[in-house]
Formats: C-alpha cells, structure tokens, sequence
C-alpha cells in the first residue's frame, strides 16, 4: 500500500460518529430538510473530525503527514508537499452561516482563509473551539476607546470616554484549499449569495446569531427577521431557501421576515442557543427577552477604557 493510500486511509477511518446537529424537527421542517438535502449521507456533523489526528502543543500543532510541528499550521500546508487535511461538513456549515452573516473570505494568501469580526467574544471563543485546528489568530483589533476617539475625531460621536461603546475582535481561520468553495460568492467583487442558495439547519443557526433578531407583536407573539442588505434587490435567494423549510416569507427592503406562525417551527429547526447568544432564543416571552438582552451586553463583550 502506498503512504498516499495509508493517510487517506488514516483521515477514513475518523469519520464515524461524532455530533448531531438538530435532533428535533418539526414534521413539515424536517420533511422539507429531508427533500431538500438528500445529497448529505446522513445528518451533517455525523463524522469525527481532523482534531482527533492533529496534535496540539502549547501554541503549536503537529502536521499529521510530516509530523513536524508549526505555529501556523496553515502556512505550512500552503509552502510544503503536505496536503490540507479535510474538514469536516460541520465546520464547513458553521462557516457557511457565517459568511450569510458577518464573515467573509480573505484572498491575500494562496488559499483563503475566513476573516470574522464582532464585539460579542463569549460566540467567537466559542467558534474557535468549534473550528479547532481550524482556528488561527483572535485577538482585539481596536479597543472601545480606540473606537471612540476614531468617531470622535471624524465627528461621528463626541463620547470620547468610551462609554457607550465595546471591544471590538477579529478572527482568522487558518488558509485552505477548501475555502475555494465559497470564491463564486465573490464573482462581481462583493459577497453576493450563490444562486440556488442551500441553507442547512446549523448554518441557519449561525446566520440567525448573525444578523438575524426577533421583532415582537405582543408580549407572547413575535417573529423572526433575517437583515441581507446585499440582497435586498434579488431576495429570491433568500426566500427560496427559507421556504424550503416550509416557512411563510416576506420582505421589506433589506429585511426578510418570517411569519408569526412560523417561529416554534423555526426554533425546533435550528435547535438549541450558541453561548453568547442565548437571549435571541427567549421567543416565548418579551419580557424574559428583554431581559436577557439587557444581561447580554454585561456577560459576552469586553470594554476596555483608557
């Protein structure tokens, strides 16, 4: 047997059982999953991934076909022989909700490499143990006084004390050659969603904590609402791939709304909260809602004041 065959061989025999993502369905979702998705081989996430092969040591990983071991792992892959290992749907689903929200790709190096910045740090650690070997650098990129002094000299806001705003992060991924998938998001320039755009119930989930919220009725009725200011002059995308699930969707400039009768549903679909996200799922009550919202600001961001 040839030493290509036994690492293709070593990366098969990880991919057994590992997580599952979205145990509950409602019936009418998990038909339209069902029909819509057929090309998966079970659920997504139902493979072990590549963490289980690579090693980690302090800031280092170990390459599983030379084993040597790197500070970036990535680069490493990119300049040598060594292949880039295969990641898994799972982490290929998380990414793909973040690229419907507030990810996008970085094309300075010979493969890409995803790039995602927000203020709520509880989600992007998180996301970093999620992706794992995947992960690269996360760090604060501009402070909330930074923040405040930038406005502030550009006249945007005269709160030069910071108070009112937050630490703002940014996470890399690592480079690969799979991330070339997503370039066709990217032929006219700017992100524009693929056509016959396809929307599984994890990346849902990461499009919802993304630029996704609740817009209530009354006190014990609301809806969710899903903000795509790129799409806001060709929503069929977006429609199509929601009504997949059999949700009702409407749209008001760059929002798309689902209907009120669709929010249980919706909730059952994409499962359980991610941290730091929790209060987006406190659909039951307004009041509950508010509440957690309220606690969100002082238990998943940083403030850093100087």
């Amino acid at each position: 047997m040839s030493s290509e065959q036994e690492r293709l061989n070593a990366f098969s025999d990880l991919y057994n059982d590992s997580m599952t993502i979205g145990d509950v369905y409602p019936d009418s979702a998990q038909e339209a999953y069902a029909n819509t998705h057929s090309d998966y081989e079970g659920q997504l996430g139902n493979r072990r991934d590549i963490p289980t092969v690579l090693e980690s040591g302090g800031d280092r990983e170990r390459c599983p076909y030379c084993g040597n071991w790197y500070k970036r792992i990535g680069s490493h892959w990119s300049q040598s022989s060594c292949e880039h290992p295969p990641i898994s749907d799972y982490k290929i689903e998380l990414l793909k909700g973040m690229m419907l929200g507030d990810g996008s790709l970085n094309f300075s190096n010979k493969y890409p490499l995803f790039d995602i910045a927000m203020t709520n740090v509880t989600f992007l650690k998180w996301l970093q143990m999620e992706l794992g070997w995947l992960s690269g650098t996360f760090s604060i990129q501009k402070t909330a006084s930074e923040i405040a002094q930038n406005d502030c000299e550009r006249d945007f806001n005269t709160d030069v004390d910071g108070s009112h705003y937050l630490d703002y992060y940014r996470f890399y991924t690592t480079t690969h050659a799979q991330f070339e998938q997503f370039g066709q998001w990217y032929d006219t320039g700017e992100i524009i969603f693929p056509e016959n755009l396809s929307v599984s119930p994890l990346s849902l989930k990461i499009w919802y904590v993304s630029d996704g919220c609740l817009s209530w009725s009354t006190d014990s009725t609301c809806y969710v609402v899903f903000s795509s200011q790129n799409e806001s002059d060709r929503p069929g995308e977006i429609i199509c791939a929601l009504e997949k699930y059999g949700f009702t969707v409407g749209q008001s400039s760059e929002n798309f709304r689902l209907s009120t009768s669709n929010t249980e549903d919706f909730f059952e679909l994409i499962g359980d909260p991610v941290p730091g996200f929790e209060y987006k799922w406190a659909y039951q009550d307004r009041e509950r809602y508010k509440r957690l919202k309220e606690q969100h600001r002082e238990q998943h961001f940083t403030q850093t004041l100087e």
